[in-house]
């Protein structure tokens, strides 16, 4: 897809003993940028803190989207 980016890490330590994550960056027709994060994390005990990581990550690419441009 022309336009289209795509990164993946992964690493563990801590209490996490896997995470692969991997995030999409497109636009849609309408212009805006729509980004999909993908987590894959063991133990499935920390989904709910990694899951609040993840928001806290969308919302300040959010604000950082929504920001206008310098022209």
């Amino acid at each position: 897809m022309p336009g289209a980016h795509k990164k993946g890490s992964g690493f563990a330590g801590g209490y996490l003993l896997h995470y692969n994550g991997a995030a999409q960056v497109t636009e849609d027709p309408d212009g805006r940028t729509r980004i999909v994060w993908i987590a894959d994390l063991l133990p499935d005990s920390a989904a709910t803190a990694v899951d609040q990581m993840m928001e806290q990550g969308m919302s300040a690419m959010r604000t950082a989207l929504n920001r206008p441009t310098e022209e």
